[in-house]
């Protein structure tokens, strides 16, 4: 097993309490002779804080990682990473790069079965956390949806409001603001569509009639024409799903209960959709 050692010391004080580098050194070489592994060398950082962006020992040793070494031995995990977090990923990485990682004080070694238990207690967190995060992130958007903040790119039809209010800020962020432009073609399409027009016919209809898309295109997609008309309960009736259950008026509606008399007929609405 070729094996490095990483050692850190961010202020004085530690120098002091008796954690230098010459005395982190001492103890993981050490360790990696009781071992028997083969010492290739050490890599170490000073007052360089938690951020391994301004740590230059570091960044070369991960460079290097299954090439030069295959176990990095270090006095303790957070002299590798003060955040949980962070030490969990590079954990994660160091194991998914086929390499090991040995913690003196901790006494973890994922070459040994009570290391490997040690990163499996540490996978089961990096798991919690995520999932904790996600549940946080999910009844965020639900939170969102139900105060009427459309998350993503406006459907057509609508816009962003911009609204600024006295400080010069946009005020009501995110909530969708009819596009009258845009609703009145919403409003042709939905008419057509309850006189029997295929998606075919409405789009020949739209370029007779030079009614361009959001882009300034002539032809529709047909894709276009389908997302819109799957939205029939936003439009009638201002509808979003929020968690799975189906909340009426958050948006503003732009249909009516289709009724409009369109100055076109459908000739050919014979085609199969």
């Amino acid at each position: 097993m070729r094996a490095i050692i990483y050692t850190r010391v961010s202020t004085e004080k530690q120098e002091a309490k008796g954690h230098s580098l010459e005395e982190q050194l001492r103890l993981c070489q050490n360790y990696i002779e009781m071992q028997g592994w083969t010492y290739i060398r050490s890599y170490s950082d000073t007052g360089s804080g938690g951020f391994t962006d301004n740590r230059p020992g570091y960044g070369a040793m991960m460079e290097t990682m299954g090439e030069e070494w295959d176990a990095v031995v270090g006095y303790k995990l957070d002299r590798f990473h003060r955040n949980t977090m962070n030490a969990i990923e590079f954990v994660n990485t160091i194991d998914t790069n086929n390499c090991h990682i040995a913690c003196i004080s901790e006494q973890m070694d994922t070459t040994t079965v009570q290391g490997r238990f040690f990163y499996i207690v540490f996978a089961a967190l990096a798991e919690l956390r995520r999932n904790e995060i996600k549940e946080r992130v999910k009844m965020g958007m639900a939170g969102a949806k139900l105060k009427g903040i459309w998350l993503g790119t406006p459907p057509y039809g609508y816009d962003m409001n911009i609204e600024i209010d006295d400080t010069g800020k946009r005020s009501k962020k995110g909530l969708l603001v009819p596009n009258e432009e845009e609703a009145s073609v919403v409003n042709i399409i939905f008419n057509m569509e309850t006189q029997g027009y295929t998606i075919s016919d409405i789009i020949n209809e739209l370029a007779t009639k030079a009614i361009k898309t959001r882009k300034g295109k002539v032809v529709w997609h047909r894709q276009t024409i389908k997302n819109i008309l799957e939205k029939k309960n936003l439009y009638i009736y201002g509808m979003m799903d929020v968690d799975g259950e189906v909340v009426e008026g958050i948006h503003p509606t732009l249909v009516a209960e289709p009724e409009i008399t369109i100055p076109f007929q459908n000739n050919q609405a014979t085609e199969e959709e």
